[in-house]
């Protein structure tokens, strides 16, 4: 033995080499870890042997037998007490040979790639896990554009000797920053699916049996208010100008699909205002008046209003409205520049 707390049995340590080959086919590890041999002759280099794990590695996730159904996830879940559950699982230990348990130690899912699936480092704030109605603390999360990596300490999450598990892990979201309409689609691969156990217990098939696909999960965002996202803050009343509102949720996430209208009015201002229709139509979320005058210099605030399940309105920042003019002035600054530029004593560069 190179390596390794155990005792490891070795009935005949010296063995001849015939075919210039020396065979051992009845050794035995008495503990379940990670251990090396070290093979040694006076003629030769040693020999150092790879890891060798002396537990089974035919544990396995599989699908659930109580799948979730498509769902929503509102933009407004941003608590761990708001996390929805996207995704279901059972963790099977078979029982091979060992008599050890399944002792899990990271888990990864990944983005199924629909086109309609988000950038998961965008949208998930966090996560849940759960074995029944039992949270299951996480020790560290890393969570990129298509896949979530959940770190477990040991003897958090074990699934005893033949037996198996249901997990689920719900997410919760950032706040603000989220599109209505995508989905998030998590599934764990067959193939190169990262999980890992503890060295102590039995460890996962390299290549589970099957894919483990979830169901598809909608962000939803139902608008609440108004949020002015375009306007000017300097106008001139030769050139009309465009105004934006946008429909949103608490967190400034836009409803894509909300119905209805908004109505624009003036708050205050020394003159008044044209625009073909004080109301208009959301489209995408959006409202927009892109053919407004002022007719009097000075400042300006406008006014939204709708109602969605209330009253709700908005308020521009101020625009102030003046005569164009053109100021010429020089650039080249190599030899140092001017106190002031033409029309104007407070401008300066650095």
């Amino acid at each position: 033995k190179n390596s390794g707390e155990g005792w490891l049995t070795i009935p005949e340590p010296t063995k001849n080499l015939v075919g210039g080959k020396a065979l051992w086919d009845d050794l035995m590890y008495h503990i379940a870890e990670p251990f090396t041999i070290l093979a040694s002759s006076s003629l030769y280099n040693d020999a150092v042997s790879p890891l060798i794990f002396c537990s089974d590695r035919t544990s396995t996730v599989l699908q659930t037998n109580n799948p979730l159904g498509d769902g929503l996830i509102p933009s407004t879940a941003v608590g761990t007490g708001d996390a929805v559950e996207v995704f279901r699982f059972r963790v099977r230990d078979p029982g091979t040979t060992d008599g050890l348990p399944t002792i899990i130690t990271q888990l990864v899912f990944r983005s199924f790639g629909l086109p309609t699936d988000v950038s998961l480092s965008k949208a998930i704030k966090g996560l849940v896990l759960r074995q029944g109605d039992e949270l299951i603390p996480i020790s560290s999360t890393t969570i990129t554009s298509n896949t979530i990596t959940i770190s477990l300490a040991i003897g958090t999450l074990v699934v005893p000797d033949g037996e198996e598990l249901e997990v689920s892990l719900g997410v919760y979201l950032k706040e603000g920053g989220q599109i209505d309409g995508s989905t998030i689609n998590l599934y764990i691969p067959a193939s190169s699916h990262g999980w890992q156990t503890s060295s102590n217990g039995s460890g996962f098939l390299t290549v589970f049996e099957a894919s483990v696909v979830g169901p598809v999960f909608i962000i939803d965002v139902n608008a609440t208010s108004l949020t002015f996202v375009e306007q000017p803050f300097i106008s001139d009343p030769d050139n009309a100008f465009e105004l934006k509102v946008a429909a949103t949720d608490l967190y400034g996430n836009v409803d894509k699909i909300v119905d209805g209208s908004a109505t624009l009015s003036l708050d205050f201002g020394p003159g008044s205002y044209l625009v073909n229709s004080h109301s208009t139509q959301f489209q995408n979320g959006i409202a927009v008046w892109d053919d407004m005058y002022l007719n009097s210099q000075g400042r300006y605030r406008f006014n939204a209003t709708t109602v969605f399940d209330e009253t709700a309105n908005a308020f521009t920042q101020d625009i102030w409205n003046g005569l164009g003019f053109t100021c010429m002035y020089n650039e080249n600054f190599d030899a140092g520049y001017p106190e002031s530029f033409p029309y104007s004593s407070h401008w300066d560069v650095s």
